[in-house]
């Protein structure tokens, strides 16, 4: 889901293969979340994470790093996954909320992998790897995806931007969960091109108001 623009490579849009709703605008208002960034400031499990990952106020993981990280919620500015790094997550789900943005040049493992900022700072995806995110919400931030790395899970943002062979394969349910409001109309197939967009669900002949689509505020998220 994207507040604004998604483009593609040599900005062409690549051919959709599969069903597809009538061409439709919508005005889509993602509810911030800077109360819950902010109150994690305080209350947060930082202190169990090992203090190498601590990098002031970023989390970072080195080069080839392959570290399994426990549930929890976690305050940072930003979140660095450098080259070739491996993250994994045990126990439950690890929310990361952030006020900056964040690099993932690694992999992740985990489908339990959740990341909220309130930032405006640009999340880039680079790579040849896969990373597995549950729900990345940032939807004051760009989204960018180049090289060849795929992103598996449900994404929020101000703009998301793909390039070169950069993959996005999606379903909505975490997503619409998390805000707390119905999904959006089905809309299978799957576009190819430059930058690949996997979306999942199928054409059961419904339509929706193109008028605005206004979100409640974020519900209290867990403890």
């Amino acid at each position: 889901m994207s507040a604004g623009p998604i483009t593609f490579p040599n900005d062409s849009p690549p051919a959709v293969m599969g069903s597809t709703l009538a061409s439709q605008t919508f005005t889509i208002v993602l509810p911030s979340p800077a109360a819950d960034v902010n109150a994690r400031a305080t209350s947060n499990d930082n202190s169990r994470l090992p203090a190498a990952l601590r990098s002031g106020t970023s989390f970072t993981l080195n080069n080839n790093a392959d570290v399994s990280i426990p549930a929890g919620n976690y305050y940072f500015q930003r979140i660095s996954i450098q080259n070739s790094a491996r993250l994994r997550v045990t126990g439950g789900t690890a929310t990361f909320y952030l006020t900056g943005g964040g690099v993932f040049n690694g992999a992740t493992n985990s489908g339990t992998l959740r990341i909220i900022s309130s930032g405006s700072e640009e999340i880039s995806f680079n790579g040849f790897s896969q990373v597995n995110i549950d729900l990345l919400y940032a939807p004051n931030a760009v989204v960018r995806m180049t090289g060849d790395q795929t992103l598996v899970g449900s994404v929020a943002a101000r703009e998301i931007h793909l390039s070169e062979s950069g993959r996005l394969q999606t379903t909505n349910d975490v997503l619409s969960d998390f805000l707390m409001c119905p999904p959006a109309p089905p809309m299978g197939g799957t576009t190819t091109g430059g930058g690949t967009t996997t979306t999942s669900g199928g054409d059961d002949g419904s339509e929706s108001d193109p008028t605005m689509t206004e979100f409640p505020d974020l519900p209290d998220l867990p403890s």
